[in-house]
């Protein structure tokens, strides 16, 4: 988590497996509010009639021209108390192997907003630690060897196969040979062209492990 992960965003973190937070990280919030502007004083005021049709007896319950009904209140506080229920549930299942239940998360919950290092006292926080730190722990649970002291191996392919490529996939000529253009690949739509592309230096170098794509092809003439 960066600099705020309130509300929605303690949310989405609470079921991973490990959370990671700044010391300083705004964490929490775990909580439900609902908000309706209710102008008709000011409306009233300014001599301006509003006329509203509907059809249902709460279709306009968020109009700003009139306040809630008490049964639109009930409404309303009925469907806040089901989303925090919801919402206090799902940050107790992301957290139980912490040792929180749902009326330990409601105690941290009701709104209330933590730094990160007092979330991580409190156990919705697992460890202090930006994005490389992440990356790294879930590198290390996926099993891919990692070492700052390593360089990646690079695969070239030689001139041929990419010439290959290429007239596959443009039709092209070769400058150096003059063959003729591969034209049955040029029936093939313009995404399947470009998924040959992609593809073709996997299957030409091929090999395991984890592979990583330049977002660019580089063009040797």
């Amino acid at each position: 988590m960066g600099d705020l992960a309130a509300s929605g965003g303690y949310y989405i973190s609470a079921p991973a497996d490990i959370v990671f937070a700044e010391p300083s990280t705004i964490t929490g919030s775990i909580g439900i509010f609902a908000i309706k502007v209710n102008a008709a004083q000011l409306v009233s005021t300014l001599g301006l009639n509003v006329q509203t049709t509907n059809r249902g007896a709460h279709a306009d319950y968020l109009s700003p021209y009139r306040p809630w009904s008490e049964a639109e209140l009930k409404m309303v506080m009925d469907k806040m108390r089901y989303l925090y229920g919801q919402f206090i549930e799902t940050v107790a299942t992301g957290r139980k192997s912490r040792g929180l239940t749902v009326a330990r998360v409601d105690e941290l919950g009701r709104g209330q907003v933590w730094t990160g290092a007092l979330a991580q006292s409190v156990g919705l926080v697992d460890r202090m630690g930006g994005l490389a730190d992440a990356i790294d722990e879930a590198t290390r649970m996926a099993g891919i060897p990692i070492g700052r002291d390593q360089m990646p191996e690079v695969h070239v392919l030689p001139r041929a196969p990419l010439d290959l490529v290429r007239r596959l996939v443009t039709g092209s000529t070769d400058a150096s040979t003059g063959a003729k253009p591969i034209t049955p690949v040029q029936l093939l739509t313009p995404d399947v062209r470009a998924a040959v592309r992609m593809l073709a230096p996997t299957l030409l170098v091929g090999g395991t492990g984890v592979q990583a794509r330049l977002p660019y092809d580089i063009d040797l003439r």
